[in-house]
């Protein structure tokens, strides 16, 4: 397994509408004009910053004009429309369906037991799981679930020299013994600040909003563990999919490390603990402000939770 510090489980979600798409085939069956149609789903699709499904809607319409002669009103048009209505739909209501979590949380521990099989098993500390349940508590003060989120809340020790964490989709949080064992061992606030960071991964559904991202760049409505590994298969990294995927991660890694302060703070914990976590892992990896691509410099990280109050 290749490593990433602080790295969020391929998945990582979208702020979930509080109803689902209007775009979507029902259009036509309801007789709304093309035109129309192409409106409402180019709107959703701006709304929720679908960049890649707005130029998508654009091509695929102006493939369908071509395939049927701009003979709208002929059966073949209608059905290639419908199409590209489906497509939509199932990007655009991803972030709200119970069917695509249930992908997500399933892929997240089938990856989980690849990588502690891989690594070998070992038990977490009895204080590392006190800091999470104290951790998880605290947070649970601060934010209620999103209904699709039915967290199992476990932490789970892997062995390796690097240290990490990774949190799945469901709550589950695996954590490399790196972290608590060894000459560059982390100290109980610094591993406070890690598990905080994990934690804010899956109260923000990180995964699913991750999936969804890479479902939207298939053009098509398929499983969200076939669209990851296509999606993944982009080594170029200045190709407009890297990019894409680069914006999405960094901005979550922000994310979890700003709001992981907040469940500092309520756990009765020094929110600059982050800080003191991001330094740490800096100073191990030697990285300083160097972007892996997914994952923000540590010294961008560093400023921006060190100037929390």
């Amino acid at each position: 397994m290749k490593s990433l510090v602080f790295s969020v489980f391929v998945f990582a979600a979208v702020s979930a509408q509080a109803v689902g798409p209007v775009c979507g085939p029902s259009l036509l069956e309801k007789n709304v004009s093309y035109a129309r149609a192409t409106e409402i789903c180019r709107a959703e699709g701006a709304q929720q910053g679908r960049e890649h499904l707005l130029a998508y809607l654009g091509e695929r319409e102006n493939n369908c004009r071509v395939l049927n002669q701009n003979k709208l009103e002929s059966d073949g048009y209608r059905q290639c429309f419908s199409e590209i209505l489906s497509v939509s739909f199932s990007v655009l209501s991803c972030t709200t369906s119970a069917q695509r979590q249930t992908e997500v949380v399933n892929f997240s521990r089938l990856d989980f037991e690849r990588v502690i099989e891989e690594h070998g098993r070992v038990d977490v500390p009895a204080h590392v799981k006190n800091i999470f349940r104290t951790l998880v508590h605290a947070a649970l003060k601060t934010q209620s679930l999103h209904p699709l989120l039915t967290p199992r809340w476990e932490i789970l020790g892997y062995k390796d020299s690097v240290a990490n964490a990774l949190a799945g989709a469901d709550g589950q949080v695996i954590a490399s013994s790196a972290l608590w064992e060894g000459k560059n061992a982390f100290s109980d606030g610094e591993i406070a600040g890690i598990l905080a960071h994990e934690i804010v991964h899956v109260l923000q559904m990180h995964n699913l909003e991750f999936g969804c991202k890479t479902l939207e760049w298939m053009d098509a409505d398929i499983p969200l563990e076939y669209a990851y590994e296509n999606f993944m298969m982009d080594f170029n990294p200045f190709s407009e999919r890297a990019l894409s995927r680069g914006r999405i991660s960094q901005k979550n890694e922000f994310e979890a490390d700003l709001k992981a302060t907040d469940i500092l703070r309520a756990a009765g914990m020094d929110p600059l603990l982050m800080a003191q976590a991001l330094k740490k892992l800096a100073s191990i990896t030697g990285q300083g402000g160097m972007s892996s691509g997914s994952h923000p410099g540590f010294d961008d990280r560093i400023k921006r939770v060190s100037d929390v109050k």
